[in-house]
């Protein structure tokens, strides 16, 4: 492993941390605080000013450091650690969760609606997105506009958002998919085979 590639890997796993320990803080004010509104929470911050970042009593120090190792560390590295977060949120900051291991028609639903979306991205952009930013969109457009969706999507939407048990496969089934969509073209210029 070459410099940079230690470089992200240690990026990798203190960007883990840190997004453990703010979920931990959020737990204390969403009592059923799951995964993927963990992601949107987090990357909300974003977009916040300090004076709004602190009202959550959540250091924007914090929140930068967050937003910059994020922005630093290419997205070939965010699908570890999004299901390294991801692992660990059912773990440390969720106790006693009950993780399915079965998939079915809507949980495949809405991880094609997640790869899909990335592919929508890809298309007008020219960029493959984050898989963390990816989860962000999707939580965003079921908070914003669920009345005005379709019952299908609308269903698909809340059960995603309200789903701890089932999100935590989806989120990690949608990471798999995206590396074997992404991984070869992520790869470039960052790991040498």
């Amino acid at each position: 492993m070459d410099n940079m590639q230690t470089t992200y890997a240690n990026n990798s796993i203190k960007l883990g941390n840190d997004l453990i320990h703010l979920s931990k803080k959020l737990k204390s004010k969403f009592p059923n605080l799951n995964s993927g509104m963990a992601i949107y929470t987090l990357l909300s911050f974003f977009s916040m000013s300090e004076t709004e970042i602190e009202e959550w009593n959540v250091s924007a120090k914090e929140i930068t450091d967050i937003k910059n190792t994020l922005h630093t560390l290419p997205i070939f590295f965010h699908q570890n650690v999004l299901r390294l977060f991801n692992d660990r949120f059912y773990k440390e900051v969720i106790e006693n969760s009950h993780l399915i291991t079965y998939k079915d028609a809507q949980m495949v639903a809405i991880e094609n609606s997640l790869l899909e979306s990335c592919q929508e991205y890809q298309a007008q952009l020219k960029l493959i997105p984050s898989p963390f930013e990816v989860i962000y969109l999707y939580c965003e457009l079921g908070i914003d506009i669920k009345d005005q969706w379709k019952n299908a999507k609308k269903d698909e939407m809340l059960f995603f958002l309200n789903s701890a048990d089932t999100q935590h496969k989806i989120i990690n089934d949608f990471c798999n998919q995206f590396e074997e969509k992404f991984s070869k073209e992520l790869k470039q210029g960052i790991i040498n085979d």
